[in-house]
């Protein structure tokens, strides 16, 4: 039971208190930790806090925001599992449970991917890259049957927030 906020704005570029206000509204869904990921000149910035939500001293602007508080499932209680993780230019929220996730894992780690966590979120973003490196062209249609038939997800809990043009192959 986690809490996710995404934010888009064509015209504010500063979402950033207004994400963080979300992310409060939704902290009785995870008190561990949270974390938000932007986009500010032209890099995925990442900030990651244990504890409850609070102002923080983020002074960026942005116009493209995912963030997520942390209820622990799976992983232990370090700052290591706060999401969002980013890989590349790709960054994700994940709010459920991947039971499958310790096989798959494996595979990563035989195919040279390393993890910072112990969290199967992280290994939903490393698959992403995995799988669809064997394509020879991909597209989000191709990541949302990678998350239906893989992991039983949908799109209502996971949220993806690319850098620009998905260049993973």
């Amino acid at each position: 039971m986690c809490g996710i906020v995404a934010y888009i704005s064509k015209k504010d570029k500063n979402i950033l208190n207004k994400a963080i206000l979300s992310l409060k509204k939704l902290q009785h869904r995870g008190q561990d930790g949270w974390g938000i990921c932007y986009l500010s000149e032209n890099s995925l910035k990442v900030f990651k806090k244990e504890g409850l939500i609070e102002d923080s001293s983020l002074s960026d602007f942005s116009d493209i925001i995912i963030a997520h508080t942390r209820y622990s499932t799976k992983g232990d209680f370090n700052k290591n599992n706060l999401q969002p993780f980013v890989f590349k230019n790709v960054a994700l929220c994940h709010n459920g449970t991947i039971f499958d996730f310790e096989e798959k894992k494996e595979i990563l780690l035989k195919n040279g991917f390393a993890f910072e966590s112990n969290s199967d979120s992280e290994v939903i973003l490393k698959w992403l890259f995995y799988k669809l490196n064997n394509l020879e062209k991909s597209s989000k249609e191709d990541i949302l049957k990678i998350l239906e038939n893989d992991f039983s997800l949908n799109a209502y809990n996971v949220i993806i927030l690319f850098k620009d043009k998905i260049q993973i192959n």
